[in-house]
């Protein structure tokens, strides 16, 4: 009886489009979720964005289509998610006041600096409204009013875990060594079905040879870098040396403050580094420690008691996806 209705759900949902003229491309049903569907649409609202900026990054075309394709996925994934999150939203008849949704937003703006009108603007850039956002927002504080409800109210930290934790993670708390790190990235992209790594590699040496002769590192990044971090002389901040990646790790620790790396070849495209300065920060007792272990160990449970909590929804939940 409960696949019947189902069917018909999808038939009506189906005839329910207008015909659209040749050419034109149909939206259609890519999840259906109990008794409730994701189309397409919903689908490409979450892509389509993160598809700029793959194809922006220069990855040779088969690893591109593959990160799109698993992206694809993972974003149908979490839409499926969030269908059986609201579901459970109206069952347990969990409400938001709009008093809440307005002062939620308000702190926003407070935390970003926006005024409302620059707020509008922002949005209206990426083809969004204020309402629009409002309703996300109302959404999102429903989730997490729902996970508060079904996960984090049934956690206790113990005081006998959190001494646990900070005896096997002694490291941790006597004082790390962190290092403040500039980057010069050059990112490897396919020209003409051909393979530029090689080109990069060798305006990385050119690059290399004038901060050598004199040119400062922060103005070479400024000049030739193609990350974010270009607009601040490559600042790319302060770092743990277990916070790195396996390759800057060693390729750091290897470096006096003011000097600068060979040229790298990493998966983010090639690379210069600079270590800038390298200070030891102060220990903490157990004392110390204790609100920021607990807060730790909170939160990894929650992640982990989430996950639990999904599985069994998915569980006992009608779940067909048509991607």
């Amino acid at each position: 009886m409960v696949k019947n209705s189902i069917y018909l759900l999808l038939l009506i949902f189906l005839l329910s489009f207008p015909r659209q003229a040749k050419g034109e491309l149909l939206d259609r049903i890519v999840a259906v979720v109990n008794n409730e569907v994701i189309t397409l649409s919903d689908l490409n609202e979450l892509y389509f964005p993160y598809t700029e900026r793959i194809r922006e990054s220069g990855y040779p075309p088969d690893k591109e289509q593959a990160i799109l394709f698993d992206a694809r996925q993972e974003m149908l994934n979490q839409l499926v998610e969030q269908k059986l999150a609201d579901q459970e939203i109206s069952a347990k008849q969990i409400h938001v006041r709009d008093e809440e949704v307005a002062n939620s937003l308000e702190q926003i703006k407070i935390d970003n600096s926006f005024t409302e009108e620059e707020l509008v603007q922002m949005l209206a850039r990426d083809g969004h409204t204020l309402a629009e956002y409002k309703k996300r927002l109302r959404e999102q504080i429903l989730r997490a009013r729902l996970v508060s409800m079904e996960v984090k109210s049934k956690i206790v930290i113990t005081e006998h875990e959190i001494q646990d934790y900070y005896k096997k993670h002694q490291e941790k708390y006597e004082g790390r060594v962190l290092y403040h790190i500039r980057s010069i990235l050059l990112k490897t992209r396919f020209s003409d079905g051909k393979d530029q790594t090689e080109a990069a590699l060798e305006n990385g040496k050119s690059i290399a040879k004038k901060i050598r002769g004199g040119l400062p590192f922060e103005d070479a990044a400024m000049e030739f870098s193609e990350a974010p971090s270009a607009a601040n002389g490559g600042d790319l901040g302060w770092f743990a040396l277990d916070e790195l990646t396996p390759v800057l790790k060693d390729v750091v620790q290897g470096l006096e403050p003011g000097e600068i790396s060979s040229v790298l070849n990493t998966t983010a495209g090639i690379q210069i580094v600079k270590l800038d300065k390298k200070e030891k920060t102060p220990g903490k007792s157990f004392e110390e420690a204790k609100e920021e272990i607990h807060q730790e160990l909170f939160q990894s449970t929650v992640d982990m008691r989430y996950k639990e909590w999904l599985k069994d929804l998915r569980e006992t939940a009608y779940i067909k996806t048509m991607l």
